[in-house]
């Protein structure tokens, strides 16, 4: 089993991708919403320009704060584990916005 890498980065977020429970086509994006990065990141062996948070109530408050740094056009900074990984997108593990 690889060990856990946490990266981090500040970026701003152009675009949302919620994936419902239901959807039949990519399946491995159910129940996650896709942040996508309006520059390019360094989270190591993962995609740079997106990071994948998991859709679950003990998620909401992150989603929460997701979605209002994005209404307010602010940064915000991603840090996402390297072990935890949908396709070549790694997982978000703590979201915060900078003042």
């Amino acid at each position: 089993m690889a060990e856990a890498t946490e990266y981090s980065a500040t970026v701003s977020v152009t675009n949302l991708l919620p994936v419902i429970a239901s959807r039949p086509v990519e399946g491995n994006s159910i129940g996650y919403t896709r942040i996508y990065f309006s520059a390019v990141t360094n989270f190591g062996t993962c995609r740079t320009t997106a990071a994948d948070l998991q859709s679950t109530t003990a998620n909401n408050h992150v989603l929460a704060i997701l979605l209002t740094a994005f209404a307010q056009g602010k940064s915000v900074t991603v840090y996402v584990d390297s072990t935890l990984t949908n396709e070549d997108v790694c997982q978000v593990t703590v979201l915060t916005v900078p003042q």
